[in-house]
């Protein structure tokens, strides 16, 4: 059984800072623990994995971890300034490093389905805070 916590908070962009991500992240860490998650199970990101390769690179770690679990939880929080989206399909986070102008820049809602463990046996939660 595996239960683990990934908490990404990208508060610094180039033109503009969102002060309050890093708070949050601390305040979710806090309810998680309440919910039995073990502090070493609540990995915390906060302005770090920020970029679209990075974040892409915290999916492929979390798929990796989660490739043999039958049994178990796993909960992604992403708190950005934003989401870009023409359509719920090809919509997707605004990374550090991505162009409000630019669809192309942003991480897909699609790429989660694809990478997050998603199948029967493990409870898979994601919020996005934007």
């Amino acid at each position: 059984m595996r239960n683990e916590a990934f908490l990404v908070g990208i508060s610094q962009y180039p033109d503009h800072t969102i002060g309050g991500i890093p708070n949050d992240l601390e305040l979710l860490a806090l309810a998680l623990q309440q919910r039995n998650y073990p502090k070493a199970a609540i990995h915390v990101f906060n302005d770090t994995h920020t970029t679209l390769a990075e974040l892409y690179a915290l999916l492929a770690q979390i798929q990796t971890a989660y490739r043999d679990v039958a049994n178990g939880s796993c909960y992604l929080h992403i708190g950005a300034s934003g989401t870009l989206s023409i359509d719920p399909i090809r919509g997707g986070v605004l990374p550090r490093d991505g162009d409000l102008s630019n669809f192309e820049t942003a991480l897909p809602f699609a790429a989660l389905n694809e990478y997050l463990p998603i199948r029967p046996g493990v409870q898979v939660t994601l919020t996005i805070d934007t």
